[in-house]
């Protein structure tokens, strides 16, 4: 039996070619790729203290560079779709951390939250060894309404849309939610975005090498780019971090310099 383990084959899921043309097709903004990594590493190294306060925006900020290498994973291989949901996972967590770094009174809401997840999923035995009182807390986030009892379906009574544009991140909506919506539930964009249609009207599957993923792929990392620096940024002014602005700040300087390019990746309207 061991010997069987130590002769299994390693199967490679990656797209070679798929590679080298999103490396070719995006040579300019991935270069600034080992600087965004030295940045990454120079802010997320700062230890913080092991309490809800401590915690919240720091481990938002690691798991959003998280999001940001599996982005790069996906859209560097040709999967622009899901490349634009994890996207949409990302732009959440920085909402989230930048209302919560504005108002910190609302961090303890964020955390107990969890008891309502924990509730709908039915591990009330998880809930109880957090605390045994989980179930008080809950209450705490349902209302009265026409039809009984309902649930606040986020940890803030504001919506994630809401949410956006209260802390200025609303311009990114379209790209960062709307958008990555129709991938991320069933419609009907998705199947159109992977037919293609010849002169006589006709439709055909594209399987591989679609164009129009290929362009949900740039539109996913730029946007992704973007975000992890704001994250950054926003962890740097939350806690103080100032030994790593001089690195976060030459990014952003070097992004904003990509977008003078003619190559650069435009979102359009």
């Amino acid at each position: 039996m061991t010997e069987q383990l130590s002769n299994f084959r390693v199967f490679n899921f990656s797209q070679p070619e798929e590679e080298r043309i999103f490396s070719e097709r995006n040579a300019e903004l991935l270069s600034l790729l080992p600087d965004i990594n030295d940045a990454m590493d120079s802010v997320l190294r700062h230890r913080v203290n092991a309490d809800r306060q401590g915690l919240t925006i720091s481990m938002l900020s690691r798991r959003c560079s998280n999001d940001f290498a599996e982005i790069l994973l996906l859209a560097s291989n040709g999967y622009g779709f899901p490349a634009l949901s994890v996207l949409r996972s990302m732009f959440e967590k920085l909402v989230d951390a930048t209302c919560l770094h504005k108002h910190t009174d609302q961090i303890d809401a964020f955390w107990d939250y969890h008891f309502v997840q924990l509730e709908k999923l039915g591990y009330t035995d998880i809930a109880n060894k957090y605390d045994p009182n989980w179930a008080d807390i809950v209450r705490r986030f349902k209302k009265e309404g026409k039809r009984g009892l309902r649930t606040q379906p986020r940890w803030a009574n504001d919506s994630l849309v809401k949410m956006a544009k209260d802390v200025a991140l609303g311009d990114h909506l379209k790209h960062a939610y709307y958008l990555p919506n129709l991938f991320i539930h069933n419609s009907l964009a998705e199947i159109m975005f992977a037919l293609e249609q010849d002169a006589n009207g006709r439709f055909t599957p594209v399987d591989s090498n679609n164009p129009k993923e290929r362009s949900m792929a740039d539109i996913a990392v730029v946007q992704a780019i973007f975000f992890l620096l704001r994250l950054l940024e926003l962890a740097i002014e939350h806690y103080g971090w100032n030994d790593s602005k001089g690195l976060v700040q030459n990014c952003v300087d070097s992004f904003c310099k990509y977008f003078q390019s003619p190559d650069a990746i435009t979102l359009g309207g």
